[in-house]
């Protein structure tokens, strides 16, 4: 070895680089009888390669970094968590199912979902809820005293909490006389807004009128009345498969069916309009810049427009669907030459090529005629930045035949001659 001095620390130099050829006890200067982990460059210093370590041990699946990169969120021994940055474990969830977990970023918020429930975080790493229960019907009747014109009134409510507020049921109507008002008794166990309207009004009439708590009765009478009710006939969010956002929206995919909630508040959904349909078990969604590729087992349509009544159905795809699974919808803008610096989404096709959704419906598959992993049914995507370079991850883990595909370690050794 070659060792040079100065005033500062000693260096030390394997100019020869690494030699397993001659006798332990005859290794010429500067060579190196094992390297383990480490590279030797030109000059003869030493690079220690990338490698992995424990962390902390445990069952885990379903990581995913949030924009602001503060977290990880992952789960542990069917746990939903946070790995922070000094790589402590911290629970928030216990899941109903170990199931692998979805999630979708919208207005700071992370929004979580499994086929068995959902939540969601928020920036500093909370839990909270994403949605809450639709309160069952109304319990209302009229009184003598209170001041209302006579005349048919329509009375909701609506559940409240930490500043969210939930879908209302279908109205009450109560019949009032000349003078009287309404009594309303609300369920017990939370907090409610009460919501009434003008005299024969409509259910699209309803305004603000009172706060109320668990199973207390309030009586409603004349008086300045508050905001419209936006949410008449609202529920909570499905649990689905697939998820993502679009346009101030959440979208969900349970079975053949594609949910999106209101643009008023991610934690309204509207069974009866926010939906579309496919006819086959939609198996990914993903979002770009104007539009959603839906993704079924045997093919790929997009969604284009802004507002879900104007959108347009166009097919893009009739020889393969997308792998349950492999959607990436955190691609950055200019991933794959793209020069419009326009969202993007990513997945893996059922043919086994990595696919890139652009912008207006149109697929670039990078490694066409090149590569191809076969035929998959499930699988898992990724994307990161090592040394510099970003990097798409694709695994699978079922083919088409529902058969194990999980990666393995496999040893492939070849000999050289060293300085050949």
């Amino acid at each position: 070895m070659a060792l040079e001095t100065s005033s500062g620390p000693a260096i030390i130099r394997f100019v020869g680089g690494l030699d397993n050829r001659s006798m332990e006890t005859e290794l010429p200067e500067g060579t190196l009888r094992v390297c383990e982990n480490l590279d030797v460059t030109r000059s003869g210093s030493l690079l220690s390669r990338l490698g992995l370590r424990s962390v902390s041990a445990g069952n885990y699946h379903s990581s995913y970094t949030p924009g602001h990169g503060r977290f990880v969120l992952m789960v542990k021994n069917g746990t939903l968590g946070i790995l922070s940055g000094d790589e402590s474990f911290s629970s928030l969830v216990s899941l109903i199912q170990n199931a692998p977990i979805n999630y979708a970023e919208l207005n700071g918020d992370v929004f979580w979902m499994t086929p068995y429930q959902r939540g969601r975080v928020d920036s500093s790493g909370v839990p909270g809820y994403w949605g809450l229960n639709t309160p069952f019907i109304v319990s209302a009747s009229a009184i003598a005293s209170g001041g209302l014109y006579a005349g048919d009134y329509q009375v909701t409510l609506t559940s409240v909490h930490q500043g969210m507020e939930s879908g209302a049921p279908a109205t009450t109507t109560v019949t009032v006389p000349e003078g009287g008002g309404i009594s309303i008794t609300v369920p017990a166990g939370g907090t409610f807004n009460i919501y009434v309207s003008n005299t024969n009004g409509t259910a699209f009439e309803l305004r603000y009128t009172a706060t109320a708590t668990s199973g207390a009765t309030v009586n409603i009478g004349a008086g300045t009345r508050g905001r419209l009710l936006d949410s008449l006939l609202a529920v909570p969010p499905r649990p689905g498969s697939a998820l993502c956002a679009y346009k101030g929206r959440l979208w969900i995919a349970e079975g053949n069916t594609l949910w999106f909630t209101s643009e008023r508040s991610p934690h309204w959904l509207f069974p009866n309009v926010g939906f579309f349909r496919e006819s086959a078990p939609i198996t990914g969604i993903g979002a770009v810049d104007d539009g959603i590729y839906i993704g079924t087992s045997t093919a790929i349509v997009f969604l284009q427009g802004n507002e879900p009544a104007s959108m347009t159905r166009r097919v893009v795809s009739v020889d393969a669907g997308i792998v349950a699974g492999t959607v990436c919808n955190q691609l950055p803008f200019d991933v794959a030459s793209n020069s419009e610096q326009r969202n993007q989404c990513t997945w893996l096709d059922t043919n086994g090529y990595p696919c890139i959704g652009k912008p207006s419906g149109v697929i670039v598959k990078p490694t066409l005629n090149r590569y191809s992993a076969g035929p998959l049914l499930n699988g898992l995507s990724a994307y990161r930045v090592r040394e510099g370079i970003r990097q798409l991850l694709f695994a699978s883990t079922s083919d088409v035949n529902s058969f194990n595909t999980n990666p393995n370690d496999v040893v492939i050794a070849e000999e050289f001659v060293h300085g050949a």
